[in-house]
C-alpha cells in the first residue's frame, strides 16, 4: 500500500501572501462603513466572498481548501462589511483579520479530507470512457479519467459539493455528492448527444466535435461525430483532423497529417499503444484507420509531455472501442468506395469481445467515385508521361487491381474491481497492380517501338498489444503494456521494351521496406496530495529493419538490415498550487544502443487564468526521433519514401519546441491563438540529384544531412454549441531546411511549406438531420523545377543520364481551395439505428494541382499539371443493431 502524501504548500501560499500584504503601503479600511446587499441561496463560499469583493472593493486572501467545502445562503440586506463577513463565517471554524487593505481568511481547524473516486461509462454501450474531465464545480479540484475511463479528486475537505463530468460528444453529468468518510466509489454513465433518435436540446455545456484543452497544443477529437462532416468515401479519422488550424494534408490523395511544418513521419501515432507507421489507405483517400472502431482521439500539434517520445513533431493516440459488456451489438454500412462491419459480444458482464471489418468493394462493383479516382491519377500519370513534339504515342492503362482492408479485434476483460485486462489486434493492408501498355511511332519511323509495364505494389501494418492495468488504492494506478508491430512496403516495376529491328529487351526496379517493432511499456501515475501528480514509467523496445533499392539499371543501391535496442525512462510532475494555476515539469531518457549515447529530453509546460475567460499557455522541450522516413526525391515524378533507423551516417533528428498561446471562452465561444517555433538539427534526405560523380557510388553518399526552422501562429474561433456549431481557422507559417551541397547551401522551402491556410467547418442540427459544409484554402506548395536532360556515354558502353534542376523548391504550385457540403439523417426504429448521408466533394469543380510532371527527352521539356479530384459525389449508409 502506497500512503498519500502531505502538502506543505497550502501554508507557503498563505504566508508568501501574508507577507505581500504586510509589505504593501498601509492603507486603512473601515469595514464597519462599508455597505453590503447580499441575497445568496446555497452558494459555495468562494461565490460568497467573490461578491462582497466586487461590491466592496476589498481583496480576499484565503487557502482554496478552506472555503471550497463551505455552502452558505444569506439575505443581508443594508449590512456593513463587518456584519456580513460575521454571518457568512458563523460556524464555519474561520476567522478573518484585516491587514491593509486586505482581509485574510485563517481556519481555526482542519477539516478531514477523502478521496472522490469512481469510473466513467457509455451509458448504452457501457464501456469506459477515456480523458473525460471530471471536477467539483466552484473549487480547484479537478482530473481526467486515464483509458479505463478511472479518475480520482484527492484530499478533497469534507462536505457538499457538486460533482461534474464533461466528455466530448456526450452530454454533461451533474451530481450533488457529500464527501465523507461513507462515500462509495462513484459509477458515472454519460449519455451521447446523439441519443438512439431522439432530438437531444443542444446548450453550451455539450460539446460538439472539437475541444482544445488546458495544455499547450492539446486537441480532443469525437469520432462518432465526424460523419456529419462532408466526406469523400466515408467518415475518417485523419481527414477530420486535417480540419484543423496548423494540420495541413499536401494533397486530396493523402490521409497524412503535416503537423506545425512537421511531415506524418514525424508524428508518433499510437492505436492501443501499438506504434502505426502508414496511416494511408486507397493511395490515401482514407486513413488505414476504421471510425467505427475508434473511441476517442488525442493529438498533441507540439509541446506534448515526457510520457511520449520517439518522434519530434507530434502525437495521434487513438483508443479502440471496447463493445458492451451488457448486449450484443452488431452493424453493417457501405459508400462508394467500400463496406463495413462490426459485432459486439458481452461476456456475462465480466468484458465484451468487438471485431471491426472494413474492405474496398470496386473488384465487385465499380462505383462512380472508383473510377473517378482511377481517371483522375492513374490515367493522368500515364497521359502525362508524352513524348516529344511530332511523336505519336498510344498508352493502354488496363483496369488496375486496387483492394485494400483492415481488421480491428478487442477483447476487454474485468477480472476485478480494481483490474481491467485489454488485448487489441490490427491488421490492415492495401494491394495495386496496374498493367501499361505504350506505344511509340518517332519522326520518320514507320515501324513503331513498344513498351510494356507491369506494376505492382502492397503496403500495410499489422499490430499487437496486450494491456494489464490496476487500481492499488484510491491513489496509485499503473499500466503495463506489451506491443508488437510490423510495417512494410513493397513496389515493384518491371518494363519490357521492343525496338525495331532489335529482340526485346527487359529491366526493372524496385524497393522493399520493412520495420519491425516490439516493446514493453511500463507507466505509473500517483496522486501524491491535492494539486499533486507524480507520473513514471519505462519502455524496453526493439526495432529491426530491412531496406532494399534497385534503380532501372537493376543497380543495387542500398542493402540494409538494422536493428536497434533501446531504453526510456521518464519522470514527470504536474502541479496545480491554486485554482487556475498548473504547471507541468518532466525528463526523458532515451538510451540508444547502436550509437551507444543517451538522450535527455527536458520538458515543461503551464497554464495559467488570470480571469475567469482568459486562459494563458504555454510548454518547451526538446525531442528525437530514432526512425527516419526518407523521401526519394525523383524529379520527373512523385517522390517515393521508405523508412531507416539512425546509425553513424544517419543521425537521430532533432527538434526544440516553443509554443506560447492564449484563449477568450464564454457562453459556448471560444477563440484561440497560438504561436509556435521549432528549431530542428540531422535532418535527412536522399537524393540522386546531388551526388559528386567524381566520387563512387555508396548507399551513405545518397544521403544528406541537414537542419531547419519552422514558425507559425495560429487563430482558431469557434461556435462550440447550439444547432449551428463549428469552427474558422487560419494558420501562417514558415517551414526553412538547409543542407549541404543542396540548393547552393542556401535556406530553402521544405515541400510542406504552405504559407497560408483558411479552414471553415460548419453543421446546422435540424431535428434528426445534419447540414454541414467546410472550405479550405492553402497557398501553394514549392517544388523543384527540372531544367534539361543530356546524356553521357562512358568509355565501357554504359550510358548515364544526367538532370539540370533549378533551385530547390524555388517554385510554386497555384493555391489550393475546395468547398464540401454534406447532408446526413439519423432515426431510431426500435433497436435499429439507421444513418444515411450524401455529400458532394469540390462542389464549384476546383482544378487544383496534385503535382507537375515532366518529360524530360523532349526539347523543350514537357510539362503538364496532375490535377486532383473535381466535382465528386458520394452516397453513404449505415444500420446498427442493439
Amino acid at each position: 500500500m502506497i500512503p498519500p502524501c502531505r502538502s506543505w504548500w497550502p501554508r507557503g501560499v498563505l504566508l508568501f501572501w501574508v507577507l505581500f500584504a504586510v509589505a504593501l503601503p498601509a492603507k486603512e479600511i473601515h469595514i464597519d462603513r462599508i455597505p453590503i446587499n447580499l441575497k445568496l441561496h446555497n452558494v459555495s463560499l468562494r461565490q460568497a466572498l467573490e461578491e462582497v469583493s466586487r461590491q466592496s472593493g476589498v481583496n480576499f486572501v484565503y487557502n482554496d481548501a478552506l472555503v471550497d467545502s463551505i455552502r452558505v445562503s444569506c439575505e443581508c440586506t443594508q449590512y456593513t462589511l463587518r456584519q456580513a463577513l460575521d454571518f457568512l463565517l458563523k460556524d464555519t471554524g474561520i476567522r478573518y483579520r484585516v491587514i491593509n487593505r486586505q482581509i485574510v481568511l485563517i481556519g481555526t481547524r482542519k477539516l478531514p479530507t477523502r478521496d472522490v473516486r469512481g469510473y466513467v461509462y457509455d451509458a448504452y454501450s457501457k464501456e469506459p470512457l477515456p480523458y473525460a474531465n471530471a471536477y467539483l464545480e466552484d473549487t480547484r479540484f479537478g482530473s481526467s479519467s486515464n483509458t479505463d475511463g478511472y479518475f480520482v479528486l484527492v484530499g478533497v475537505p469534507e462536505g457538499p459539493y457538486m460533482l461534474r463530468v464533461d466528455y466530448l460528444g456526450y452530454q454533461s453529468w451533474k451530481l450533488p455528492i457529500t464527501v465523507n468518510d461513507s462515500l462509495p466509489s462513484l459509477r458515472v454513465e454519460l449519455v451521447p448527444d446523439i441519443v438512439r433518435g431522439e432530438s437531444v436540446t443542444v446548450t453550451e455545456e455539450n460539446w460538439k466535435m472539437l475541444k482544445l484543452t488546458a495544455e499547450p497544443a492539446e486537441v480532443r477529437f469525437s469520432p462518432h461525430q465526424l460523419s456529419v462532416l462532408p466526406i469523400i468515401g466515408e467518415e475518417d479519422v485523419f481527414r477530420g483532423l486535417q480540419l484543423l488550424p496548423g494540420v495541413s494534408t499536401i494533397n486530396d490523395g493523402s490521409a497524412g497529417l503535416y503537423i506545425r511544418g512537421g511531415t506524418p513521419s514525424q508524428n508518433l501515432i499510437l492505436l492501443d499503444g501499438m506504434t502505426i507507421y502508414h496511416v494511408n489507405h486507397f493511395f490515401g483517400f482514407l486513413s488505414a484507420f476504421n471510425a467505427s472502431a475508434i473511441k476517442s482521439i488525442r493529438v498533441y500539434k507540439g509541446g506534448f509531455p515526457a510520457r511520449y517520445g520517439g518522434r519530434t513533431s507530434g502525437v495521434v493516440e487513438l483508443t479502440g472501442k471496447a463493445g458492451s459488456t451488457e448486449e450484443v451489438q452488431f452493424g453493417t454500412g457501405a459508400n462508394f468506395l467500400g463496406s463495413r462491419a462490426y459485432l459486439s459480444l458481452p461476456l456475462k458482464q465480466r468484458g465484451s469481445l468487438s471485431m471491426f471489418f472494413r474492405r474496398s468493394i470496386n473488384d465487385m462493383v465499380e462505383t462512380p467515385l472508383y473510377r473517378n479516382v482511377v481517371d483522375h491519377f492513374l490515367r493522368q500519370e500515364e497521359e502525362a508521361s508524352g513524348s516529344a513534339p511530332g511523336d505519336e504515342q498510344l498508352i493502354r492503362l488496363h483496369t488496375p487491381g486496387i483492394y485494400f482492408h483492415d481488421l480491428n479485434i478487442r477483447l476487454t476483460l474485468n477480472p476485478g474491481q480494481r483490474d481491467r485486462v485489454a488485448l487489441s489486434f490490427y491488421n490492415g493492408r492495401d494491394d495495386v497492380n496496374i498493367d501499361e501498355d505504350f506505344t511509340f511511332l518517332g519522326i520518320g519511323a514507320t515501324d513503331p517501338s513498344w513498351l510494356k509495364l507491369n506494376r505492382t505494389s502492397a503496403w500495410g501494418n499489422v499490430g499487437f498489444s496486450g494491456k494489464w492495468s490496476r487500481v492499488w488504492n484510491n491513489r496509485f494506478y499503473s499500466r503495463l503494456l506489451l506491443a508488437y508491430s510490423t510495417y512494410f512496403t513493397r513496389l515493384n516495376d518491371r518494363f519490357t521494351q521492343q525496338d525495331p529491328g532489335n529482340p526485346p529487351f527487359a529491366f526493372a526496379s524496385g524497393n522493399e521496406n520493412r520495420i519491425k517493432n516490439s516493446g514493453a511499456y511500463l507507466d505509473t501515475e500517483w496522486h501524491l496530495s491535492p494539486g499533486n501528480t507524480l507520473q513514471m514509467g519505462l519502455a524496453l523496445t526493439d526495432a529491426v529493419l530491412r531496406y532494399y533499392l534497385k534503380d532501372e539499371a537493376s543497380r543495387l543501391l542500398i542493402d540494409q538490415r538494422r536493428e536497434a535496442f533501446q531504453v526510456d525512462g521518464y519522470v514527470q510532475h504536474t502541479w496545480t498550487p491554486m485554482r487556475g494555476v498548473q504547471l507541468i515539469g518532466g525528463i526523458r531518457g532515451a538510451y540508444y544502443q547502436p550509437l551507444g549515447r543517451i538522450y535527455p529530453e527536458p520538458r515543461l509546460s503551464f497554464s495559467v487564468k488570470p480571469a475567469r475567460h482568459w486562459q494563458i499557455r504555454g510548454a518547451w522541450g526538446h525531442y528525437h526521433q530514432f526512425v527516419k522516413r526518407i523521401i526519394n526525391e525523383e524529379i520527373s515524378e512523385r517522390s517515393r519514401d521508405f523508412w531507416l533507423l539512425s546509425d553513424a551516417h544517419i543521425p537521430p533528428e532533432f527538434a526544440e519546441h516553443l509554443i506560447l498561446g492564449v484563449d477568450f471562452e464564454k457562453g459556448g465561444y471560444r477563440i484561440d491563438v497560438e504561436g509556435y517555433y521549432k528549431k530542428l538539427r540531422e535532418l535527412t534526405e536522399f537524393s540522386l540529384n546531388y551526388v559528386d560523380d567524381r566520387f563512387p557510388l555508396t548507399g551513405e553518399r545518397l544521403f544528406l544531412t541537414g537542419r531547419g526552422q519552422v514558425w507559425g501562429i495560429e487563430f482558431l474561433a469557434q461556435k462550440q454549441s447550439g444547432r449551428l456549431s463549428g469552427w474558422a481557422g487560419y494558420t501562417l507559417s514558415l517551414v526553412e531546411h538547409q543542407f549541404p551541397r543542396m540548393n547552393h547551401n542556401n535556406p530553402f522551402p521544405a515541400d510542406q511549406d504552405q504559407r497560408h491556410e483558411i479552414k471553415l467547418a460548419g453543421n446546422l442540427t435540424l431535428g434528426k438531420w445534419n447540414l454541414s459544409a467546410t472550405w479550405i484554402y492553402t497557398s501553394g506548395r514549392p517544388y523543384t523545377a527540372p531544367e534539361n536532360l543530356y546524356f553521357i556515354s562512358l568509355l565501357d558502353g554504359t550510358v548515364h543520364r544526367n538532370v539540370n534542376i533549378g533551385d530547390k523548391n524555388d517554385a510554386r504550385l497555384v493555391p489550393y481551395h475546395r468547398l464540401d457540403v454534406g447532408v446526413s439523417y439519423r432515426d431510431q426504429i426500435r433497436s435499429t439505428r439507421v444513418e444515411m448521408g450524401f455529400s458532394v466533394f469540390n462542389v464549384y469543380n476546383r482544378k487544383n494541382v496534385w503535382y507537375r510532371k515532366y518529360n524530360l527527352i523532349s526539347t523543350p521539356i514537357l510539362v503538364r499539371d496532375i490535377r486532383m479530384l473535381g466535382i465528386t459525389p458520394n452516397l453513404y449508409f449505415k444500420v446498427d443493431f442493439q
